[in-house]
């Protein structure tokens, strides 16, 4: 008699093991960090998660087709980030002044037909940075931006750059070399991925079978639909009192390891 699988089962083992060989415990965490993007009430370094593995794991491999189930519009790519990279976050008051230019040069028929168009927010979105460099990792940018503030200075040819960013994504980041800093670790829920032999031999048939097929197997509509249909919400846990009774009592990072506890549940 076959047992009843829900939707979770149907998406995490189903769906992304069209993809993904092995890993079923680390994909399982990265694909509810990137849930947790819609938990508006959640802690700022809740969903902060760094992958650490050498260049043969295929930690890249695993966050890009995880968050390949989600809408294009919800992913933030900024690629193999230099210490510069995060200067490019989107600003606020940088979007508005541009946006009022733009209605300047417009005539009243235009105006008429103009539709006011929020500035970006990083509320709800994936910010993904691969290969991540150490400056970039540990820098003070990355620290503001992983606690939740909003105002940001970088140095950028000798000058102080102020920026106002709107919201807080999820972070994800990967790097084989890059060593954070404990401060970071206090910021960034740590995975390392190690490949087993029995993955590899797994690895090799499955590219085995997409060479032969012609094709490699996609997502489902269906589970991409659902998972864009997704609202953000502000999320309760009313049995809260009742867990922090099993907490562990010294426990590293105390207060952000609570939250993260917590912010897995929501």
């Amino acid at each position: 008699m076959k047992s009843k699988r829900g939707a979770w089962d149907k998406i995490v083992i189903d769906e992304l093991g069209k993809r993904i060989i092995g890993y079923e415990a680390e994909r399982e965490i990265i694909f509810t960090f990137m849930l947790g993007r819609l938990v508006k009430n959640s802690k700022p370094a809740t969903y902060n998660l760094l992958l650490k593995g050498n260049s043969s794991t295929g930690k890249d491999w695993i966050v890009n087709n995880i968050a390949g189930l989600f809408p294009e519009e919800d992913l933030e790519y900024f690629g193999r980030a230099t210490a510069k990279a995060i200067n490019y976050l989107h600003d606020k008051k940088e979007e508005e002044i541009l946006q009022a230019r733009e209605m300047k040069r417009m005539s009243k028929e235009e105006l008429s037909e103009f539709k006011y168009k929020p500035p970006f927010t990083y509320d709800g979105k994936i910010a993904y940075f691969e290969e991540i460099t150490e400056p970039t990792l540990n820098g003070e940018v990355m620290l503001v931006w992983t606690s939740g503030k909003n105002r940001m200075v970088s140095v950028d040819r000798g000058k102080s750059i102020v920026k106002e960013v709107d919201g807080k994504p999820m972070i994800v980041a990967t790097s084989f070399r890059s060593i954070p800093t404990e401060e970071t670790l206090n910021r960034f829920a740590l995975i390392h991925l190690d490949l087993t032999d029995k993955q590899r031999k797994s690895i090799k048939r499955q590219r085995a079978i997409v060479v032969r097929d012609g094709f490699e197997e996609d997502y489902t509509n269906k589970s991409k639909s659902r998972l864009a249909g997704l609202k953000r919400y502000s999320v309760r846990i009313p049995y809260a009192t009742k867990i922090s009774k099993h907490l562990p009592i010294k426990i590293r990072g105390e207060s952000r390891t609570i939250d993260r506890i917590y912010g897995v549940i929501q």
